[in-house]
């Protein structure tokens, strides 16, 4: 299983996936979920390794791109964290205020 910046990467495919180009978006499956290496994807695509990481590297920055001014990512983690205050039966006025500040930013 992937871990750290990769997860980040593939929630953020999960979010922003239609926003790409198909081509994009089908290299970013294949890498991420499918595990496919570079030189996998290189060869079924008939390109070199480079142009598959330049394509990967490419589509990673349009994703960061999209949740820098969208922050559909942080709004569900706020929603998320303010679920389980409630079932829980916590204060969720912090957590009011931060989804609030999400949305204005």
């Amino acid at each position: 299983m992937r871990e750290g910046k990769d997860m980040e990467i593939a929630l953020m495919l999960d979010f922003y996936e239609e926003l790409l180009t198909e081509k994009q978006s089908d290299v970013m499956r294949k890498y991420y979920d499918e595990d496919y290496s570079l030189a996998e994807l290189a060869n079924e695509l008939g390109i070199s390794k480079q142009a598959v990481q330049f394509s990967l590297k490419q589509a990673e920055r349009k994703l960061e791109y999209f949740e820098e001014k969208l922050k559909l990512i942080k709004r569900f983690n706020i929603s998320q964290k303010l679920i389980e205050a409630y079932e829980k039966g916590n204060d969720m006025g912090p957590l009011v205020e931060l989804l609030r500040e999400s949305w204005e930013d």
